[in-house]
């Protein structure tokens, strides 16, 4: 009677022990998708905010429309050919000191 005992008490354990090993993989397999899904969200809000940023070519216009609105003109700027600066340089001579 004892052994059948034994024996029905381990049957139990090892049966616990399978629905446990089920529900622990059922419960992985749960979180798993949850993680996909989170992730797959996460991706969509990414390519949506990509999507909504101004391009850097659109950025550049704007400083552009922003700087001339401002009234910053060409005339701010040194204006070189090809060659370079035109005319001679505003220079001196070169003194020695004390004369």
């Amino acid at each position: 009677m004892a052994t059948s005992a034994a024996i029905a008490v381990v049957g139990a354990v090892a049966g616990y022990g399978a629905y446990e090993t089920r529900e622990a993989r059922k419960n992985a397999e749960e979180e798993a998708k949850r993680q996909a899904e989170l992730a797959e969200q996460q991706a969509a809000e990414q390519r949506k905010a990509r999507e909504q940023a101004p391009t850097d070519a659109d950025s550049a216009a704007a400083r552009q429309r922003r700087r001339g609105a401002a009234g910053v003109s060409r005339s701010d700027t040194i204006l070189t050919g090809p060659l370079g600066a035109q005319g001679a340089a505003p220079t001196a001579r070169k003194t020695l000191l004390g004369d």
